[in-house]
């Protein structure tokens, strides 16, 4: 079981208390419905549990087996049963139909919403009805923007 506080952030403090980046995505991923973990503040606390197979003395693979984050004085939770879900403590599926983020990283927004925005290709103005996001490289970037 790995413990910690959130200082400057929960990736930094989960770092400092033994997470790998792949570690940390997956806790992230577990607790994205109950939280955002962009509000997290300082002296929030977290317990990781992993599951980790060590090889020679080097970490080969660890999986998330559940987590506990304390924010403003209430407990989150995330629990891995046998069929590899996450559930909370009453057993409430954590799982939803689609990501809450569409991306790990964030993109900058190019395009705000605008009803009378103008296509840049055909010059006409139709209503968009999202933003469209950028970022350097084009195939890392998903773009969102529905034209009714």
């Amino acid at each position: 079981m790995l413990k910690g506080t959130v200082g400057a952030s929960f990736v930094s403090s989960a770092r400092d208390a033994g997470l790998t980046s792949t570690e940390i995505s997956a806790v992230i991923k577990a607790m994205q419905w109950q939280m955002d973990f962009r509000k997290l503040k300082k002296g929030d606390e977290f317990s990781v549990l992993m599951s980790r197979e060590m090889l020679d003395g080097k970490r080969e693979q660890s999986q998330l087996l559940g987590v506990r984050l304390r924010s403003d004085g209430k407990d989150y939770y995330a629990i891995r049963a046998e069929d590899g879900k996450f559930y909370d403590r009453n057993g409430t599926g954590l799982a939803k139909g689609f990501m809450r983020f569409p991306t790990a990283r964030q993109f900058r927004v190019s395009s705000n919403f605008n009803p009378r925005r103008l296509n840049p290709v055909t010059a006409a103005s139709r209503r968009t009805v999202a933003s469209i996001s950028r970022c350097r490289r084009e195939r890392q970037c998903w773009r969102w923007a529905m034209v009714k």
